[in-house]
């Protein structure tokens, strides 16, 4: 996706996310979006986020304010994105609960994300993306 053709498409960043460009290769957008429009204000009024700093401020600074959308919202403002497994998994992750859930489940597999255990999953993981990328 060139420049002049995401300017179009970004009015509403979350649509041109479920675009079937976009799910195929996602980089090029979120690239331009992280350079041209990091705080995204969609059409419904929600935002999106795409720069680590500004993630890391609006969920440090303003507590559950920039929560991530459940799933009834999700299928009520992107009814066609609600049908994507790839955002129905994505909603499901312990990253977009809210609390007391996200907590809890937290707690949970945090023993699991020092810095040794993930050092160590280092070798495994990039077998598994060597062998995707070669297939």
């Amino acid at each position: 996706m060139d420049v002049q053709e995401t300017t179009a498409a970004c009015r509403d960043a979350f649509a041109e996310l479920a675009s079937p460009a976009c799910i195929h290769d996602p980089y090029p957008f979120m690239r331009w979006l992280r350079e041209h429009d990091p705080v995204h204000r969609a059409a419904s009024g929600l935002f999106l986020l795409s720069r680590h700093a500004d993630i890391y401020w609006a969920l440090k600074a303003t507590g559950d304010a920039f929560r991530g959308p459940t799933p009834g919202e999700l299928a009520r403002y992107f009814p066609r994105a609600a049908t994507s497994l790839s955002l129905k998994l994505m909603a499901s992750t312990v990253a977009m609960k809210d609390p007391p859930t996200h907590t809890r489940l937290r707690r949970l597999i945090s023993p699991d994300f020092t810095m040794r255990q993930v050092d160590n999953l280092r070798p495994s993981i990039a077998r598994i993306l060597q062998s995707a990328w070669t297939a």
